[in-house]
C-alpha cells in the first residue's frame, strides 16, 4: 500500500480537509492527521515548517491543499484548480480546472498585481506553497500535485494585513483578528469571506482527492465517472 501525504499552510484548512476525509489527528510536532494511507500535515505559511514534518517514511504521492487567490479571470469563487506536475494522464475527474498553480513569495492583493502575474505566466491561481512541496516531493522522488479552491477572483482584493492574523505554524492569530476589526470592523467581511471559502472548497477538495488516490495516479486505472450527485450541486461541472 503506497503512502499519500497531503500538506496544508493554515490550520483551518487542515482541519476542515480532515474532516472530510475523516482523518484521526496523531500528536505531534506539527498538526497532524493520520490513517493507514494517508497523512495530513499543517506546514505553515510559504512551507516554513516542512522540515518538521513526522514521517516514518518518505511518501510517494504528496498533495499541496488549500485555497488560492484566481489569476484568471475565467475563475470564480469555489472553483478548484488542479496542477499536475507528472506527465502520466489523469483519471477521470469532474468539477475542476486543470493548469498551474504560480507560487509567489508574498501575498498577491491587488487586481491589477493578479492581471500582471497572469499576463507573465499564464498560471491560474497563485499562493506561496506550491513549488516549495514540489521540490518537497522531488527530495523525496514523490509524485506530486497541488489542489487548491479559490477564494478570491482575480477581480477581488485582499488586505495584505490578512497574513499577519496567521502565525508562522499557520494557526489563526485570534487576538490580533480582534484588535484589527476593532479599527477596522469593515474588514469582517473579507474574513468571513475567506473562512466561507475554506469550510465549502476543502471537502470539495476531498471529493475530488479520494477517486484520485484510488486510482494509483500517477500509475492510474481507469474510473467509473461518479453519479451526477455524487460532488455538490453548488460547483459547476466541467
Amino acid at each position: 500500500m503506497r503512502s499519500v501525504l497531503v500538506l496544508t499552510a493554515v490550520l483551518p484548512e487542515a482541519q476542515a480537509l480532515a474532516r472530510a476525509l475523516h482523518l484521526p489527528k496523531i500528536p505531534a510536532d506539527l498538526p497532524f492527521w493520520q490513517n493507514n494511507q494517508l497523512s495530513l500535515a499543517c506546514i505553515g505559511i510559504a512551507g516554513s515548517n516542512l522540515a518538521r514534518l513526522p514521517l516514518n517514511a518518505p511518501p510517494q504521492l504528496v498533495v499541496m491543499a488549500g485555497v488560492a487567490g484566481a489569476l484568471s479571470p475565467e475563475l470564480r469563487r469555489g472553483d478548484v484548480i488542479l496542477d499536475a506536475r507528472n506527465p502520466a494522464p489523469l483519471p477521470h475527474l469532474n468539477h475542476i480546472h486543470i493548469g498551474p498553480i504560480h507560487t509567489a513569495s508574498s501575498l498577491i492583493t491587488t487586481p491589477a498585481q493578479k492581471s500582471q502575474l497572469f499576463t507573465t505566466t499564464r498560471c491560474l491561481a497563485v499562493d506561496m506553497e506550491t513549488d516549495i512541496a514540489h521540490q518537497f516531493a522531488q527530495k523525496h522522488n514523490a509524485a506530486f500535485l497541488a489542489l487548491r479552491g479559490i477564494s478570491d477572483a482575480a477581480n477581488e482584493s485582499l488586505d495584505p494585513k490578512l497574513l499577519s492574523l496567521v502565525d508562522s505554524a499557520g494557526n489563526p492569530r485570534i487576538m490580533a483578528a480582534i484588535a484589527m476589526l476593532a479599527v477596522r470592523p469593515w474588514k469582517i467581511t473579507e474574513l468571513l469571506r475567506l473562512r466561507a471559502a475554506t469550510t465549502s472548497t476543502m471537502p470539495l477538495i476531498a471529493q475530488i482527492l479520494t477517486p484520485l488516490i484510488a486510482s494509483g495516479w500517477p500509475k492510474t486505472t481507469p474510473l467509473r465517472p461518479p453519479p451526477p450527485d455524487a460532488l455538490s450541486a453548488s460547483v459547476r461541472k466541467y
